[in-house]
């Protein structure tokens, strides 16, 4: 998977909206991007109805402050999920990190604190590497499942897991630490955390052992040569 996609010439720029109130926030953001070469074109949205209005066009990533002007991050999360839309939300901010964290579970796919925005570049480009693939795969036709072998369906509880949890959930199995996996999916250790105590929880799986048996039994492979790295 390429991760720089959107920094060759012959690519569209990114489509990303950015909800932050602060316009020194929101410039430093957008200049860290510019500083990466990343090509992207930013809509800004300060508050709610702008966030509805910005909302009938459609983004390649979401980056999203917690705190706005009589709404918050938690909202706009409930927003997206009411409309079905799932594009990746990367949260910046300096808000309580426990009620961050609770957002990563809620579906947030990253979050960083606004002074320390090192990862930043990364972590976007990350992100919208996974969308467009993930846009790509919905696209191709699938092959039709032989009858005599149709493919197995996930157990109702695993479906409730993101996309994000379930590469996690892979990572698990294979016996990678926290540590490993923030470095390999380009997230802080506490976003990875929080989606291991989630994943743990949501499973009701707590050994190495069970998490090899659910993942051998469902068929789940990482998409990603990790090892070779």
């Amino acid at each position: 998977m390429k991760i720089d996609n959107h920094l060759a010439s012959d690519t569209p720029p990114a489509r990303i909206l950015l909800l932050e109130d602060s316009y020194i926030d929101a410039a430093f953001i957008k200049n860290d991007l510019e500083m990466s070469g990343l090509r992207f074109d930013l809509t800004r949205a300060q508050n709610r109805l702008e966030f509805l209005a910005a909302l009938t066009y459609s983004y390649d990533l979401i980056l999203c402050d917690y705190y706005l002007d009589h709404f918050n991050a938690e909202q706009a999360l409930a927003i997206l999920r009411e409309r079905g839309i799932d594009t990746p939300v990367v949260l910046i901010t300096n808000a309580d990190e426990q009620k961050v964290l609770t957002l990563v579970e809620q579906g947030a796919n990253d979050f960083l604190q606004k002074d320390r925005l090192g990862r930043l570049a990364h972590s976007v480009k990350r992100e919208l590497a996974l969308h467009s693939e993930r846009r790509r795969a919905a696209r191709q036709p699938q092959a039709p499942q032989p009858q005599s072998n149709p493919a197995p369906p996930l157990p109702g509880i695993l479906a409730t897991l993101t996309e994000r949890q379930v590469e996690i959930l892979i990572l698990m199995a294979d016996n990678w630490g926290t540590k490993d996996i923030a470095n390999m999916l380009a997230l802080s250790e506490k976003t990875v955390a929080a989606h291991r105590a989630d994943i743990k929880q949501r499973l009701g799986v707590n050994d190495q052992a069970g998490l090899l048996r659910l993942t051998a039994a469902l068929g789940l492979k990482s998409g990603f040569n990790f090892r070779s790295q």
